[in-house]
């Protein structure tokens, strides 16, 4: 029984010892830890960071270049590169313990060069990139080791400059700009004709329960008259079927004359009264109606088509109900929902609904921003003028579309319209204001226009539209030279403090900065249009703004640094960082600005200004912007970017003369990180850059890991060290000999560290301990009391003391 339990068990063994060989097999894989990207003109390189250096392939087919790499595996935190108008896509993909990595370019690349370092182990593949031309001639660019696309100026679209109308001619912004006029009245409900009782099933003439007099009022609106009438007439009627068309007609006028208190029992009363009737059905049509006009949180376009759907069909009010459906759902913003009613073939539409429905379909495309579409709906509808006037917000949407497009004598006409209609309502002025300009963009006579623009501001004081006529005043005034540039601030200072929309105030600040640049203070101009963007976030002239920036700021901050007045042209280009990141603002004054940043002590600020640069310049500036660059990031303390830099330098230019002080700062980096194995492996390097920093920071480095043969031997070829005025230097020394035993060589060195150093407890403790290796116990004993007594560096002491017991306690036994 025990042979089966026996085989289970190795078998078991069998697989887990299987299981941990593939994991040790996995642990043992070299890791590629880092990629990085270069880009220069006509050229790219891809620099890869790996554990150990690993065997790799390289074969390209056309634009798809892969990069086998075998026995290694990418770590999680591997980045690919981005893709771009220059690599087009990359992929990494993990076969069987290797590593491909296959990169597809927009053009065939014409020559790979390959440079690696086995320590660090780094890869770097250099691509002289393709073109449409190489593509098109391939023989040819073989015979000439590639061709070049000269490289030319580009504009950028998205640059403010460009997508302001008015950046090329600021002057223009005072005649062309105005800040868009929203007129918007609450939208009017249409209602079936009146009366809806005639549509009841009667056999009643209408005029034995409703008057010729109570008719007209109806359809003038005097809907407290019609009530009036109808209720004396209720009183005293005897016939009850009159008296209930009378009655229910009552409650009609009541809805339409606005009665919620009223209307509210009597329409309730009847629906009850008359349940499961076409009576009960127009009833509860009204009280829902009159219920969405006075209920907040009423669902009024469900509830409404719920009640419409319960009126008998046969009735011929269906092409009103489904305009009043559409308006409720525009009313909701549902602009969808209210197309498919108004565009419904399951309805008739007689001739003044339709006229209506088409209104409505014009509101809609206005509403979702389709002005031609809705201005020609407009323009389409014949007899429309007479009808709209019943409805200001769509008048207000066809007046405004009409100016817009630069109608101006219709416009006028308009506007004139639906002043008369907004007379008593705050948009009122507004009216008013559009009335005037439409004049005069009409070329009427400018001072008949500002009379009418003097009497809006006098009649209807603070009020949207009198400020409006008082920026218009302004502008008309500064651009016939009536005010002088200081005149004009002060009005438009004037406007952006009290103007009573954000939209107003915002373009007085805007003209304020554009008086400056038009009176020649650029730096003025500037800071006024930095107030704009401050103020206004979301703003309507933000674009503007930028614009003044973009064209300005270079020659404020030339003029700032040329002063000396540093501190305020890194603020400003601070301010203005997202211009510059854009590649809206030259780059040119960005040097200037990175070496002020760093002689200010902003090193973080400097690092990444260096690297904008870096990532912006051409292949020539580059090599020149990696030393303040690598210096900037160190520091920052950025020592893994500062590493990744320092690396592509190495390889991209080993030979320039910025390389000692690079490979310093490199190094430099490696130790504040405490990556100390590394940077001694840097050194081990013959070909590396040789200075006196180099080997002095090498010397510390080597002292760390207590490589004393190595320090010994640079010792070895210093002359007369014991008069080195470096003390640490010398103390290096003195450790390195004393470590490997070489106490003769120490012991002078220890001696003169005494003599410079005040707090020499380390050397101190040396010579004692040497002292006490050649067997002078009292000369040991008197140092190790000394340190003890007279010691300032707590550990020292305290090893001190320990060492003064130990020896005590031996000759306690001896």
């Amino acid at each position: 029984m025990t042979m089966p339990c026996t085989s289970f068990i190795f078998a078991c063994a069998t697989l887990l010892a299987f299981f941990a060989q593939g994991y040790q097999s996995a642990l043992a894989a070299t890791l590629l830890t880092t990629m990085n990207r270069t880009d220069e003109t006509t050229s790219l390189q891809l620099y890869f960071r790996f554990s150990a250096f690993p065997e790799y392939e390289i074969t390209q087919n056309k634009r798809r270049v892969d990069l086998l790499i075998k026995n290694t595996l990418p770590t999680d935190t591997l980045v690919l590169p981005s893709s771009d108008e220059r690599i087009i896509r990359s992929l990494s993909k993990k076969q069987d313990g290797n590593t491909l990595l296959s990169f597809f370019f927009r053009y065939p690349p014409q020559k790979i060069t390959q440079r690696s370092r086995q320590k660090p182990a780094t890869l770097m593949l250099d691509f002289l990139l393709g073109n449409q031309f190489t593509t098109m001639y391939p023989d040819l660019s073989n015979k000439l080791e590639g061709l070049t696309l000269l490289d030319r100026d580009t504009i950028d679209y998205t640059n403010p400059v460009y997508v302001s109308p008015y950046a090329e001619k600021w002057i223009s912004f005072f005649t062309q700009y105005e800040t868009p006029v929203i007129i918007d009245p609450p939208i009017t409900y249409t209602l079936p004709p009146f009366p809806l009782a005639k549509h009841l099933n009667t056999e009643l003439e209408q005029s034995t329960w409703l008057n010729e007099v109570t008719l007209k009022d109806g359809e003038a609106g005097n809907w407290s008259a019609v009530a009036f009438q109808l209720k004396k007439h209720i009183e005293s009627e005897t016939n009850e079927e009159i008296k209930d068309l009378q009655l229910f007609t009552y409650g009609e006028a009541l809805v339409r004359g606005d009665e919620y208190r009223e209307a509210y029992p009597l329409l309730q009363h009847i629906i009850a009264r008359y349940e499961n009737t076409q009576t009960a059905a127009l009833a509860q049509f009204l009280f829902t109606f009159l219920r969405s006009k006075h209920e907040p949180d009423f669902l009024t376009s469900k509830e409404l088509a719920k009640a419409v759907d319960q009126i008998d069909k046969s009735l011929r009010i269906h092409d009103y109900l489904t305009i009043l459906l559409a308006e409720t759902l525009i009313k909701e913003g549902k602009y969808e929902k209210a197309l498919e009613q108004l565009q419904r073939d399951d309805i008739g539409f007689n001739q003044y609904p339709n006229m209506l429905r088409q209104m409505r379909l014009a509101d809609i495309f206005c509403l979702q921003n389709k002005q031609i579409k809705a201005l020609v709906t407009y323009l389409n509808i014949e007899g429309l003028e007479p009808v709209i006037q019943a409805y200001p917000e769509s008048l207000a949407k066809f007046s405004n579309l009409v100016y817009v497009y630069k109608r101006y004598a219709h416009a006028g006409k308009l506007y004139q319209l639906l002043t008369n209609q907004l007379n008593g309502k705050r948009w009122y002025t507004l009216s008013l204001f559009r009335t005037a300009m439409s004049e005069l963009h009409n070329e009427a006579p400018e001072q008949q226009v500002e009379q009418k623009l003097y009497q809006i501001q006098e009649a209807f004081s603070n009020t949207e539209g009198a400020y409006r006529a008082m920026l218009k005043q302004a502008d008309l005034k500064y651009l016939s030279g009536v005010f002088t540039p200081a005149e004009a601030l002060k009005a438009y200072e004037n406007m952006a403090l009290n103007a009573n929309t954000t939209d107003l105030r915002e373009e007085a600040m805007l003209k304020q900065a554009l008086v400056h640049h038009l009176n020649g203070d650029q730096e003025a101009a500037v800071r006024q249009a930095m107030q704009l963007l401050r103020e206004f976030q979301s703003g309507k002239l933000r674009t503007e703004a930028k614009a003044i920036i973009i064209q300005q700021l270079p020659e404020v901050t030339k003029q700032l640094v040329k002063e000396r007045n540093y501190l305020d042209a890194l603020i400003l280009a601070q301010q203005n960082r997202s211009l510059f990141t854009r590649g809206w603002i030259s780059s040119t004054m960005l040097y200037d600005l990175a070496t002020a940043y760093s002689d200010l002590g902003f090193f973080d600020r400097s690092a990444r200004t260096y690297q904008y640069l870096f990532a912006t310049s051409s292949d020539q500036e580059q090599e020149q912007i990696y030393l303040p660059l690598i210096k900037s990031l160190f520091q920052d303390g950025q020592y893994a970017a500062l590493e990744d830099y320092a690396d592509r330098f190495s390889f991209r230019y080993p030979y320039s003369q910025y390389g000692p002080k690079i490979f310093y700062y490199r190094l430099k980096s490696l130790v504040h990180n405490r990556q100390l194995e590394q940077a001694a492996a840097l050194l081990e390097n013959t070909k590396r850059p040789v200075s006196a920093d180099i080997e002095r920071l090498a010397m510390g480095i080597y002292y760390e890991l207590e490589q004393w043969q190595e320090i010994v031997k640079r010792a070895e070829l210093e002359a007369s060290i014991a008069n080195d005025p470096d003390t640490q230097k010398m103390m290096i020394f003195a450790e390195a000999y004393f470590r490997t035993g070489t106490f003769e060589k120490a012991q002078p060195l220890y001696q003169a560290i005494t003599k410079h150093e005040k707090k020499a407890d380390q050397a101190l403790f040396r010579l004692a301990q040497i002292a006490f290796k050649k067997n002078n116990i009292e000369q040991a004993l008197n140092r190790f009391e000394e340190i003890a007594e007279k010691g300032e560096d707590p550990l020292w002491k305290k090893l001190a003391q320990e060492e003064i017991a130990i020896i005590k306690l031996q000759q306690g036994l001896q």
